[in-house]
């Protein structure tokens, strides 16, 4: 079972490989918090800010990281740089999303953060532990965590994941809300593809797993081995 385990893990690794990822730095992890409420005041964001790494200071004050601390920065979601990373508008030739006001779907303001871990993977996993307790805490939040390998959550996971779940389809997919990992389903038949696009923008997805008539938390199977990867932190951290 380990051994088909680590297969699968290999298997999905190398998927990851061959996908054009947005650029990361080699064993860097980066992350974002994204807000439930159109944030389009900075002040209102970096008051929020302060509040997490008030909370997250006692949970990181004995821990020693390799390289970089862990942090968050606020982030202007329409600066070009990003742009890179996230489709901002809806580019799958399908019927729009239902219309909603321009304060509705604006993400202007969210949090980010990146550390590299070298050649401590723990530092990677304890900082995924952190978002998690932040999203638990905070509960009008969302995060998204990738590195150099994508969506590095996925390789830990293979073995659990649903079948329609591939590296080529992960984009904008997997996220952790509530401490829980969500994961944003493709449509199953067309008429579903109004609300659940092939290729969702980041405003799309952040809509969808925030909706209560659409499910979107991973199956026990998937939150299990999620959560066992990170049982012990922080005292093992």
């Amino acid at each position: 079972k380990k051994a088909r385990l680590i297969s699968k893990k290999r298997s999905m690794a190398a998927a990851m490989d061959k996908l054009e990822l947005p650029t990361v730095e080699e064993d860097c992890v980066e992350y974002w918090v994204f807000f439930d409420k159109a944030t389009t005041d900075r002040r209102e964001a970096d008051a929020a800010r302060l509040d997490m790494l008030s909370f997250v200071a006692p949970l990181v004050k004995r821990f020693i990281w390799q390289h970089d601390a862990f942090h968050l920065e606020c982030c202007d979601m329409t600066r070009k740089e990003l742009q890179k990373h996230y489709k901002f508008e809806a580019d799958n030739h399908i019927p729009p999303m239902k219309a909603q006001t321009s304060h509705e779907t604006s993400i202007k303001w969210c949090l980010h953060g990146s550390l590299r871990w070298g050649d401590s993977v723990e530092d990677e996993w304890f900082a995924v532990w952190l978002l998690t307790q932040l999203t638990m805490r905070f509960q009008d939040t969302t995060v998204q965590v990738s590195d150099n390998d994508g969506e590095f959550i996925l390789i830990e996971c293979a073995d659990c994941l649903p079948k329609w779940l591939v590296p080529e389809n992960a984009t904008n997919r997997v996220f952790i809300r509530h401490g829980l990992l969500h994961l944003v389903p493709p449509p199953r038949h067309p008429s579903e593809m109004t609300v659940l696009p092939l290729n969702p923008s980041i405003q799309q997805a952040l809509d969808i797993v925030q909706r209560k008539d659409i499910t979107t938390e991973a199956a026990d199977a998937f939150q299990k081995r999620f959560s066992n990867r990170m049982s012990g932190y922080p005292s093992t951290a």
